[in-house]
């Protein structure tokens, strides 16, 4: 039974991170650009580009998921194509 229930929490997980994932690449889809990856001083972190310019990056949060971190982008798409503004949650608001 319990190793039933992990396979079913794994596979909800999964769908969850197919469903954020693929909300960013259509959010993103106009010669966008979507990283996943470590960048040094930052950690782990998720960017989003349009070819121009930066729409969001986002750093990791302790304890975050991977499916938490692609929703959070997938938000911060949403919300610059909505209200044009940015996340930068790299540089500080002096930089």
């Amino acid at each position: 039974a319990a190793v039933a229930s992990q396979i079913v929490v794994k596979l909800r997980e999964d769908l969850l991170m197919r469903r954020a994932w693929r909300g960013c690449r259509r959010r993103n889809r106009y010669g966008g650009e979507i990283t996943v990856g470590h960048i040094s001083d930052i950690g782990c972190a998720a960017t989003a580009a349009d070819g121009h310019n930066a729409l969001a990056m986002i750093a990791r949060r302790e304890g975050e998921t991977l499916t938490a971190l692609i929703k959070r982008l997938d938000r911060a798409i949403r919300r610059y194509h909505a209200q044009g503004e940015t996340t930068d949650e790299f540089n500080s608001p002096s930089d």
